[in-house]
């Protein structure tokens, strides 16, 4: 029952903002206020992410928690508690580049309920020297991260040491270059430059490999919550998450599984229609004398 006012269309703006490279958007506030669903993150409070703006159907349902997530749900309790005051540090190896906190679910209407989100949470945010304060629609405050790199980029030359494997203090990560635009979600390809690290802000996992020119490139924890790899050689890049091959067979066993239901379901309803069917009158018996 949502009227076409949703709060989230006022933030169609950020879509074209994909061309300095991808990154996630980190929505925070009562789960009622957020416009898909997401993480626990405390009593009255949960978080989610979407990708380079408002969510779309891929985006609703959060799926499970990973150390990335985990992470960011780590990083806010941090800030909440006044223990760090560059949130915006911590999660930027996620490529989370505005903070969304919803307080209403549409916009324009003076009977919608608000969701104001606790006072030590919000006061954090505001304290954060690393997050910049948007103008925004009424219904929302919106942060930018200054300290966000993309989602795929080779680091910047003042990063070229090795990477940390742990989050630690979090990294600033301004300065990035975009890389592997093209394709997803699975499967980049596009440039790299030479001697370059490159970061995936995605969940680490060995079955993430980038080959440039052919030639597969080492891959490494980064940040604790990322893959990072390094290109010696420049030139044309293909990166590909290598689904497992178990995955295919329980996607078979799942269409199985619907087919059988259907066909139940098909022949519970031939069933009903055969009561349901009306039955020939039967002829009257003759009396007998």
């Amino acid at each position: 029952d949502l009227t076409d006012e949703e709060v989230s269309r006022s933030l169609t703006w950020m879509a074209p903002e994909v061309r300095n490279g991808d990154f996630r958007v980190l929505w925070l506030g009562a789960p009622e206020a957020l416009p898909l669903d997401g993480w626990r993150l405390s009593d009255g409070v949960a978080y989610a992410t979407s990708r380079n703006g408002p969510p779309e159907v891929t985006d609703l349902l959060p799926g499970s928690p990973s150390s990335a997530t985990r992470a960011i749900a780590s990083s806010i309790r941090l800030a909440e508690r006044g223990d760090t005051a560059r949130l915006g540090r911590l999660l930027a190896p996620m490529a989370v580049r505005y903070i969304v906190v919803p307080v209403e679910l549409t916009t324009g209407l003076e009977e919608v309920g608000r969701y104001p989100v606790p006072p030590d949470l919000a006061r954090a945010l505001v304290s954060q020297i690393d997050l910049r304060l948007l103008p925004s629609d009424p219904g929302m405050t919106v942060y930018e991260n200054t300290a966000w790199g993309p989602g795929r980029a080779a680091l910047p030359e003042r990063l070229t040491g090795p990477v940390p494997t742990s989050l630690g203090s979090g990294v600033d990560l301004g300065g990035g270059t975009p890389v592997l635009a093209d394709g997803g979600p699975v499967r980049f390809t596009g440039t790299v430059p030479p001697n370059s690290t490159v970061l995936v802000a995605e969940a680490p996992s060995s079955r993430w490999a980038l080959t440039v020119e052919g030639e597969s490139a080492d891959r490494q924890r980064g940040y604790g919550v990322a893959n990072v790899f390094r290109a010696s050689e420049g030139g044309s890049a293909r990166l590909r998450y290598r689904t497992p091959i178990l995955r295919y067979g329980l996607i078979l066993v799942q269409v199985g599984l619907w087919a059988m239901a259907l066909r139940s379901l098909l022949r519970l309803r031939r069933r009903a229609l055969d009561l349901e069917a009306p039955r020939p009158a039967t002829p009257a018996m003759a009396g007998t004398g």
